[in-house]
């Protein structure tokens, strides 16, 4: 399986925890990759490198949908590992049409 996996808000809240799990995965033939919103310029790009520290590769959404930046990338992504799914992928009318509804009960 291929996992994604966010930085801000996610790896970078643990990434100790992070690396060990990568570890794990990675150990039972598992791809992990970082999937992050960012661009890859400047400090922004600088900071998240430093953060993985080349524990997996990195695809830089720049704001884009990140299943389609990993698309682009060659990966096919299994199962995502985020702390804000809705910048995965565009929702499909159904799927928004239950999220609105749910967030309207709560």
């Amino acid at each position: 399986m291929i996992f994604g996996i966010d930085y801000d808000g996610t790896f970078s809240r643990d990434p100790v925890g992070f690396g060990l799990v990568v570890g794990v995965l990675r150990s039972r033939g598992h791809v992990c990759i970082c999937v992050t919103g960012r661009s890859d310029e400047g400090q922004w790009g600088a900071e998240v490198k430093r953060g993985i520290a080349g524990l997996m590769p990195i695809v830089f959404a720049a704001g884009r949908w990140k299943a389609g930046a990993a698309e682009r990338a060659g990966y096919k992504v299994d199962v995502w590992i985020d702390d804000m799914p809705e910048g995965i992928r565009e929702l499909r009318a159904e799927f928004a049409e239950v999220k609105r509804l749910r967030e309207s009960e709560a």
